[in-house]
């Protein structure tokens, strides 16, 4: 399994949220809530891994958004694998993929295994479409994952495997893509040196995409259809409109006892932002930036009509 990093154990028992999202449909005048007394899910680990690494906005007290899954086809589905070769059939995995909405990926999650020990790492690209139901060969502007390696992967069973994308690919919605799991320094030995991405194979319903796989020279759909377990998760900056009370350096420390401080913000959407679910994450730096003081997240729903106020409001202490 791949280590979070020390923090997240000092952090997450350490705080309290309340965090109210109020939604204003611009056509009807209609008003309605959702309120989250807080709660850190699994899920949103991976987000929280990812700001505290610094790909959140550096500015000093901003509040930083970034949504949960906005396609996927999740874990519960896998009842197989398809194992990924360095060389002939099966050198590179690619599932389809469409998005609901214009998406920027934060981050693209795969359901891997390996067998044995090899060197060498993995990276995910997302490419267009060829016009043929493949990947286009080339990726999109930003759309090559950070490498992660093969021996860091969990040997015992599948697990998730967090592939950042710091680039920021942004995806239109209604148009295909393609998420190509591709190897460097990897030594595939049947039994002995294997990684496995796991897979629907009885019963594929994601409906945007299947898997196919790369023999060095052409694409194949795999038969029969099959789609990859994966998570696509988008990235959401909001608005910061107002700020209400001291954003302490290192409120969150291991070193000393402090009071708990109270962190209140205001972030603002227009109705064409943020449209859809999301699983929103805020986070909060100190003024000189770049150190994390509270943390909060909220699920939710918004439709194009909607104006949305999101209020957080964090306690944390040591």
């Amino acid at each position: 399994m791949q280590d979070s990093p020390p923090i997240l154990s000092d952090v997450l028992p350490k705080f309290s949220g309340h965090v109210i999202a109020e939604f204003t449909d611009i056509e009807t005048g209609a008003v309605r809530r959702v309120e989250q007394h807080n709660a850190i899910t699994n899920g949103m680990l991976e987000l929280l891994i990812d700001w505290m690494r610094g790909a959140g906005p550096a500015h000093p007290n901003y509040i930083a958004l970034a949504s949960g899954a906005v396609t996927l086809n999740d874990d519960d589905t896998q009842d197989s694998g398809v194992v990924l070769t360095s060389s002939g059939a099966d050198q590179r995995l690619a599932q389809g993929i469409e998005v609901p909405s214009q998406t920027t990926v934060n981050s693209v999650l795969l359901y891997l295994t390996r067998v044995g020990a090899s060197p060498g790492t993995l990276r995910v690209e997302i490419h267009p479409d060829d016009g043929g139901g493949f990947p286009s060969g080339t990726p999109v502007l930003g759309g090559v994952s950070s490498t992660v390696s093969i021996n860091g992967i969990d040997s015992i069973g599948y697990e998730w495997i967090r592939f950042g994308m710091e680039g920021g690919p942004v995806l239109q919605p209604g148009t295909p893509y393609h998420l190509v799991l591709r190897s460097s320094g990897y030594v595939y030995d049947s039994g002995v040196s294997e990684v496995t991405l796991g897979v629907d194979q009885s019963a594929p319903g994601y409906p945007d995409g299947s898997l196919a796989t790369f023999d060095g020279a052409d694409w194949t759909a795999v038969s029969p259809d099959t789609d990859a377990c994966f998570r696509v998760i988008q990235r959401v900056s909001g608005n910061m409109v107002d700020v209400v009370g001291e954003v302490q350096r290192n409120v969150i420390t291991t070193a000393t006892e402090q009071t708990p401080t109270t962190l209140r913000m205001l972030s603002v959407f227009s109705p064409i932002q943020a449209v859809g679910r999301h699983n929103m994450v805020g986070m909060f730096n100190a003024p000189s930036g770049g150190v994390l003081t509270a943390i909060a997240n909220i699920d939710l729903q918004k439709a194009a009509t909607e104006v949305m106020n999101i209020y957080w409001i964090v306690s944390v202490s040591t």
